[in-house]
């Protein structure tokens, strides 16, 4: 955290309030959803329309994110979720979901506004470190959560855990506010403060606001020349692809583990909250480390390990039936959450800064549709075999390794070859 700048401290702050909350009833919903008398395909079925809402909000959301102030964006954002708490406290059936997850998916609009303006906390050699830990605040929350939600079911039931999520969701609403609207100029100016005295210009010299900024050049790793026809240049749309498919893959599985466990052990929904804490403890350990190691490596190098991480994770829970080498296994979902994080930096560092929010926008659409494949062809599988999905998820996080390392390691087309998707539009 020392080495955060004020803007991605309280970015933190945000995601670490906000997760907390979601913590508390996310892992057990799929559970949940089915007391309420909703099957596993009938509970991805939400997930998939919810998600293929946020796939048309976010195409206007990229344009408004270049074009109005982000954080004003992030606000109208967070306070479309607040009522998200209270809808699935009082729900007396599985259909009373469907407000509740179309709101939060609506709110999705302003994710280009977020990943933009996260991009803009950070200098280019250190867009892999701020992403990751910024993000580490999500599995943070997901580690407090889950066990703090599952004392307060065995003690007040599913809706006082509602009523907690929603302080949660205020408490993060209300530090958006001390966001700043620029956070360059906040970073700059934290930053002429910290340079020694002796190295300040002298006082009778005029600022020269129109000159070009100093950028650092990227980690050596990342600027290697790659041997002439070994590897195409490729458009960014390339590696919009390969976290598209991270996206199928991911959803497919994760919202079925609480079920599988569930089928498995016969837990109640009190000791089965405890499971949603491993993933997040491996994230928030594993999101920091594996930046850090693509500003080092590159993410060519970085997103395999965290893929084969997650692979090593669904394919545990096949096999294992002791729940505390489950629960140690389960910590290796924290490959997820590192690959969530590291889709950040690997679009930044390939993006115009002045058109940050639209090329978020479109990476973003081609995720969320990902997001919308992936629920429902997850709960298909679930009821035809309850395997089936964290056996897809293994196959096809190895694949994806091999593909997304070809992909990450070509250098980058010229920003005019990806002008087709960068022209328009989602959510991470």
């Amino acid at each position: 955290m020392s080495q955060l700048n004020r803007p991605a401290k309280v970015f933190f702050a945000v995601n670490l309030a906000f997760s907390l909350g979601m913590g508390l009833y996310t892992f057990v919903m799929p559970a949940y959803a089915r007391q309420l008398g909703a099957s596993p395909a009938q509970f991805g079925a939400i997930l998939s329309l919810a998600s293929a809402l946020s796939v048309v909000v976010v195409i206007p959301g990229g344009v408004w994110a270049d074009r109005h102030d982000q954080r004003l964006l992030m606000i109208v954002s967070w306070g479309m979720c607040l009522p998200i708490p209270l809808i699935f406290a009082y729900a007396p059936h599985w259909t009373w979901l469907i407000p509740g997850y179309a709101l939060l998916f609506l709110s999705y609009f302003c994710n280009p506004a977020i990943s933009a303006y996260i991009s803009r906390c950070a200098s280019p050699d250190s867009l892999g470190a701020v992403w990751g830990r910024i993000n580490s605040a999500f599995p943070l929350g997901f580690i407090a959560g889950p066990a703090l939600g599952s004392l307060i079911i065995r003690s007040y039931g599913m809706r006082a855990v509602f009523f907690c999520t929603f302080a949660f969701f205020v408490a993060s609403f209300g530090c958006l506010f001390l966001l700043p609207r620029d956070p360059e100029a906040a970073v700059a100016a934290a930053g002429a403060q910290a340079q020694p005295s002796g190295s300040a210009q002298p006082a009778r010299r005029p600022a020269q606001p129109t000159r070009a900024p100093v950028v650092s050049p990227p980690p050596r790793a990342l600027r290697a020349p790659v041997p002439a026809g070994r590897l195409a240049a490729r458009p960014i749309w390339h590696v919009f692809l390969v976290f598209a498919v991270f996206q199928v893959i991911a959803t497919m599985g994760q919202n079925y583990v609480s079920l599988f466990l569930q089928d498995k052990s016969g837990l109640d929904l009190g000791s089965l909250s405890w499971f949603g804490s491993a993933g997040s403890i491996g994230g928030f350990f594993l999101a920091p480390v594996l930046g850090r190691l693509r500003d080092r490596r590159g993410g060519a190098f970085a997103l395999p390990v965290s893929l084969l991480l997650a692979a090593a994770a669904y394919g545990a829970l096949i096999v294992l039936r002791q729940p505390a080498l489950l629960f140690a296994a389960l910590i290796l979902r924290g490959g997820e959450s590192a690959a969530f994080a590291l889709s950040g930096p690997e679009v930044s560092s390939r993006a115009p800064r002045e058109n940050l929010g639209r090329v978020f926008g479109s990476f973003q659409v081609l995720t969320g549709i990902g997001g919308t494949i992936g629920p429902y062809l997850g709960g298909v599988m679930y009821g035809l075999d309850n395997r089936l999905p964290f056996v897809g998820v293994v196959l096809g996080c190895v694949a994806l390794s091999v593909a997304g390392r070809l992909v990450l390691r070509a250098p980058s087309a010229p920003a005019g070859a990806a002008a087709p998707v960068s022209r328009g539009h989602l959510p991470g």
